[in-house]
């Protein structure tokens, strides 16, 4: 049997790990909040084959920052892209609702399985309109 020197400072514990000793959630790292709804939006933009285009879609989602969207056609990190956003009314008797016209650069452009391509855009400028 080993006696204890008062310096072992690591021991195994006994106890099962449970949910209440497990390490708690990692803490949101991004700077600025996401908006994880799925707001319509038209995307225009040039893609990887040096095509212009103009397509609907719907973000993933949304923050100050910039946004996430998945696209059916392959683009590449860097490219810039306008994507024009439409906002919901604030209340039903409201004549029109807003939209955010944003201009971005492709922080990341992720293939997805489904043959689509999961874009990241930082935004360079926005504006409502």
């Amino acid at each position: 049997m080993r006696k204890s020197t008062g310096t072992d400072t690591m021991r195994r514990s006994s106890r099962p790990v449970t949910k209440e000793t497990r390490m708690p959630p990692t803490p949101e790292r991004r700077s600025k909040p996401r908006i994880d709804i799925p707001f319509p939006a038209k995307v225009r933009g040039v893609d990887a084959n040096g095509e212009a285009f103009e397509i609907d879609s719907l973000l993933d989602n949304f923050s100050a920052g910039g946004l996430y969207l998945r696209l059916a056609r392959r683009l590449d990190q860097g490219a810039e892209l306008l994507v024009l956003v439409q906002l919901p009314a604030a209340s039903a008797g409201e004549a029109g609702a807003s939209k955010i016209e944003a201009r971005g650069v492709i922080l990341r452009a992720e293939p997805q399985a489904d043959g689509a391509c999961g874009v990241a855009v930082g935004f360079t400028n926005h504006k409502f309109v």
